[in-house]
């Protein structure tokens, strides 16, 4: 038999919908044999367009967006359809504002394809995104520190003696540093911290398509110590003290000495939208926004077990760290319900959870005894920790005083008791009368079976 080149012999929409219409084409294989194929088009549509945005730091800009087919929310470049009579080119552009708020000084063609061709016939075109901006930047806190150093420590590597023996020596960053042996280290540090804030004023001074607005905070100039103070200075011309010099006020008739406001140039004009008229209102967008549950979920989870059901290895959610992390939350019975919903808030509970938890505690709350601890009438520390001579610490779940009574409180979440639970307990009840609480009682709970435990100190 002679083959044939393959040829398309009729097309018939089958079903034609708002976005896509479905086609069932009928056409001959290199045999000469008929054959039909159901395909998809999309309508009043000249093409796809997918952007690949790289910053300056060699980072890509991806999107997540919900798609309903897969019923996940999916993590992909920007892209979308060329379905406003614009070039290929210019719906790259109009897809990378419309979904990352950015504009690219470049857009470079890389490729063209289907995108799956068994099933549709339609053309994704791929760009190159580089030098990105956005339309209009808005800095309302340009005042961060050129030399933050509160609370920082500095890792040195001195070479003088006696600290020459050790590897590596941790000092509270700060200027007093200068007239010390660590004073190399010192100046290290401040330069590369003086680099990164300036770098990061460039970056945010650089980003700008139309315009740039920068809020600095008005106070003392005499000491140049954060990037506010840098800005007010150079756009006043206010150099003064060593190293300082003299030059003309950059844009000369910008600033508003009265206003203390410095503005250079217009912003370009909107364009009005074709179809409305000068007095229209104009309805808001659609704004999306989803709960922080619905967008990432920390994992607490156990060791992996086999799960009989169907024989594969699954992760529990391991009920006790949650517990735990909410308990270190509740001062009184009150602080239940925010402390869970702090939880959800921050992705770690989804809906379900936050309300089965509310319901398990306030179960828990039924026992009068532990639901004595979680009165107003005591004074609460939680997580504390007791720092012993050696250097070492040892922390309580849960220290209430009221008067001279001292409650020590050690949560436990397993399903088993263990006579170390006890020595743990009889530890910090010596550690607290060592430190002059004299009527110190003790107790475990055992969260998940239902039972509280005094500990005799032996």
């Amino acid at each position: 038999m002679t083959d044939h080149l393959p040829r398309i012999l009729s097309k018939k929409t089958v079903y034609d919908g708002n976005f896509i219409r479905f086609v069932l084409t009928c056409y001959a294989d290199s045999h000469g044999v008929e054959r039909e194929w159901e395909s998809f088009e999309r309508v009043n549509c000249k093409g796809i367009v997918v952007i690949v945005p790289v910053t300056d730091d060699a980072e890509f800009l991806l999107t997540r967006q919900f798609r309903p087919p897969v019923n996940k929310y999916v993590i992909e470049f920007p892209a979308g359809l060329n379905d406003k009579g614009d070039t290929l080119k210019g719906a790259a552009e109009r897809e990378l504002l419309e979904e990352t708020g950015y504009t690219a000084k470049e857009l470079i063609y890389l490729a063209e394809g289907p995108v799956s061709s068994g099933a549709s016939g339609e053309i994704l075109t791929a760009y190159l995104a580089k030098g990105l901006e956005f339309k209009i930047v808005i800095l309302p806190y340009c005042n961060w520190e050129l030399n933050h150093s509160h609370n920082s420590i500095l890792w040195c590597k001195p070479q003088d003696a006696p600290f020459n023996n050790l590897e590596l020596v941790p000092v509270a960053y700060s200027s007093r540093l200068k007239k010390t042996v660590f004073a190399g280290d010192y100046y290290t540090e401040f330069l590369h911290q003086y680099t990164d804030n300036l770098n990061l004023l460039y970056v945010s001074f650089t980003r700008a398509c139309n315009g740039l607005f920068v809020f600095c905070k008005k106070g003392k100039e005499d000491v140049l110590n954060n990037v506010s103070v840098l800005v007010r200075r150079v756009l006043r011309n206010k150099f003064t003290g060593p190293g300082s010099y003299s030059s003309p006020v950059l844009f000369p008739g910008c600033y508003d000495e009265m206003e203390d406001c410095y503005s250079f140039g217009d912003l370009p004009e909107k364009v009005a939208e074709t179809g409305r008229s000068p007095g229209e209102n104009i309805p808001p967008s659609n704004v999306t926004s989803t709960m922080a549950s619905q967008r990432i979920q920390v994992a607490y989870q156990g060791r992996i077990y086999l799960d009989p059901a169907v024989n594969q290895p699954k992760r529990p959610l391991n009920k006790g760290k949650i517990l735990h992390e909410i308990f270190t939350s509740i001062r009184t019975k009150q602080d239940i319900i925010p402390a869970i919903n702090k939880m959800y808030l921050h992705g770690k509970l989804n809906h379900e959870e936050r309300d089965n938890y509310i319901t398990q505690i306030a179960h828990l709350m039924n026992d009068v005894q532990v639901l004595s601890w979680f009165m107003d009438d005591w004074y609460v520390l939680a997580e504390a920790e007791i720092i012993l001579p050696e250097g070492i610490s040892r922390r309580p779940d849960r220290v209430m005083i009221k008067e001279e009574q001292v409650l020590v409180i050690d949560y436990k979440f397993g399903e088993k008791t263990d006579p170390s639970y006890h020595r743990q307990v009889e530890q910090y009840m010596r550690l607290l009368k060592q430190m002059g609480y004299m009527q110190v009682q003790g107790f475990i709970w055992y969260v998940m079976m239902g039972k509280v435990a005094e500990v005799s100190e032996k």
